[in-house]
Protein backbone atom coordinates (compact mmCIF):
# COMPACT_ATOMS: atom_id res chain seq x y z
CA UNK A 1 0.00 0.00 0.00
CA UNK A 2 1.22 3.13 -0.72
CA UNK A 3 -0.41 5.31 1.93
CA UNK A 4 -2.11 7.28 -0.11
CA UNK A 5 -5.46 8.05 0.27
CA UNK A 6 -7.49 7.60 -2.84
CA UNK A 7 -10.74 9.98 -3.23
CA UNK A 8 -13.49 10.20 -5.75
CA UNK A 9 -14.59 13.31 -6.72
CA UNK A 10 -17.69 14.10 -9.05
CA UNK A 11 -16.17 15.39 -12.00
CA UNK A 12 -16.99 19.18 -13.45
CA UNK A 13 -20.99 19.20 -14.47
CA UNK A 14 -20.92 19.53 -18.41
CA UNK A 15 -21.31 23.40 -19.74
CA UNK A 16 -25.32 24.25 -19.17
CA UNK A 17 -27.48 24.54 -22.19
CA UNK A 18 -27.64 28.17 -23.51
CA UNK A 19 -31.26 28.76 -21.91
CA UNK A 20 -30.61 27.18 -18.77
CA UNK A 21 -27.17 29.62 -18.36
CA UNK A 22 -29.19 32.64 -19.42
CA UNK A 23 -31.49 32.31 -16.71
CA UNK A 24 -28.89 31.71 -13.90
CA UNK A 25 -26.83 34.82 -15.48
CA UNK A 26 -30.14 36.45 -15.57
CA UNK A 27 -30.96 35.68 -11.73
CA UNK A 28 -27.26 36.89 -10.43
CA UNK A 29 -27.66 40.07 -12.38
CA UNK A 30 -25.43 39.41 -14.49
CA UNK A 31 -22.57 39.11 -12.25
CA UNK A 32 -20.21 36.51 -10.80
CA UNK A 33 -22.01 34.91 -7.74
CA UNK A 34 -18.55 34.08 -5.42
CA UNK A 35 -18.71 35.45 -2.05
CA UNK A 36 -14.99 34.40 -1.47
CA UNK A 37 -15.51 30.56 -2.29
CA UNK A 38 -12.73 30.95 -4.21
CA UNK A 39 -10.28 32.41 -1.53
CA UNK A 40 -10.53 35.25 -2.57
CA UNK A 41 -12.03 38.14 -0.19
CA UNK A 42 -13.30 39.59 -3.00
CA UNK A 43 -12.29 43.29 -1.28
CA UNK A 44 -13.22 45.58 -4.59
CA UNK A 45 -16.51 44.24 -4.85
CA UNK A 46 -17.45 44.53 -1.71
CA UNK A 47 -17.08 40.61 -0.38
CA UNK A 48 -18.19 39.87 -3.87
CA UNK A 49 -16.48 39.14 -7.10
CA UNK A 50 -17.21 42.23 -9.22
CA UNK A 51 -17.04 40.57 -12.56
CA UNK A 52 -20.04 40.20 -14.92
CA UNK A 53 -21.19 39.09 -17.65
CA UNK A 54 -19.79 39.27 -21.19
CA UNK A 55 -18.97 38.20 -24.31
CA UNK A 56 -15.31 38.26 -23.93
CA UNK A 57 -15.39 36.83 -20.40
CA UNK A 58 -18.73 34.91 -20.00
CA UNK A 59 -20.26 33.91 -16.82
CA UNK A 60 -20.01 29.86 -16.28
CA UNK A 61 -22.82 27.99 -14.33
CA UNK A 62 -22.13 25.70 -11.52
CA UNK A 63 -23.71 23.83 -8.67
CA UNK A 64 -24.77 25.81 -5.92
CA UNK A 65 -24.03 22.88 -3.46
CA UNK A 66 -21.45 20.57 -4.21
CA UNK A 67 -22.87 17.53 -2.93
CA UNK A 68 -26.21 17.85 -4.75
CA UNK A 69 -26.51 15.66 -7.59
CA UNK A 70 -29.70 14.96 -9.80
CA UNK A 71 -32.65 16.92 -11.32
CA UNK A 72 -31.87 19.64 -8.59
CA UNK A 73 -28.53 20.31 -9.45
CA UNK A 74 -30.24 21.13 -13.29
CA UNK A 75 -32.45 23.33 -12.46
CA UNK A 76 -31.32 27.27 -12.43
CA UNK A 77 -31.97 27.76 -8.73
CA UNK A 78 -29.60 24.99 -7.98
CA UNK A 79 -26.72 26.52 -10.41
CA UNK A 80 -24.78 29.84 -9.28
CA UNK A 81 -22.83 32.00 -11.77
CA UNK A 82 -19.26 32.11 -11.80
CA UNK A 83 -16.61 34.03 -13.49
CA UNK A 84 -13.38 32.23 -15.05
CA UNK A 85 -11.66 33.12 -12.24
CA UNK A 86 -13.33 31.94 -9.68
CA UNK A 87 -14.28 28.98 -11.26
CA UNK A 88 -11.46 26.89 -11.11
CA UNK A 89 -10.75 27.87 -7.49
CA UNK A 90 -13.31 27.09 -6.38
CA UNK A 91 -13.59 23.78 -7.99
CA UNK A 92 -10.46 22.92 -6.22
CA UNK A 93 -11.49 24.23 -2.86
CA UNK A 94 -14.69 21.77 -2.82
CA UNK A 95 -12.06 19.13 -4.31
CA UNK A 96 -9.64 19.76 -1.38
CA UNK A 97 -12.82 19.46 1.03
CA UNK A 98 -14.16 16.64 -0.23
CA UNK A 99 -10.29 14.93 0.31
CA UNK A 100 -10.15 16.05 4.15
CA UNK A 101 -13.50 15.01 4.59
CA UNK A 102 -12.91 11.52 3.28
CA UNK A 103 -10.14 11.52 5.28
CA UNK A 104 -11.74 12.21 8.31
CA UNK A 105 -14.04 9.77 7.86
CA UNK A 106 -10.99 7.14 7.13
CA UNK A 107 -9.36 7.84 10.54
CA UNK A 108 -13.35 7.77 12.65
CA UNK A 109 -13.65 4.57 10.84
CA UNK A 110 -10.23 2.92 11.34
CA UNK A 111 -10.53 4.09 15.29
CA UNK A 112 -13.57 1.93 15.52
CA UNK A 113 -11.48 -1.01 14.56
CA UNK A 114 -9.27 -0.59 17.52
Amino acid sequence: MSGRLAVTVAAAPRPAAPELLRAVVAAASGRCECAGQCGSKHRAGGGHCPREDSPAAPLHAIARDPAASGPAQLAADGLMAVCASCHGPIVTARESAARRAAAAALVQDQGALW
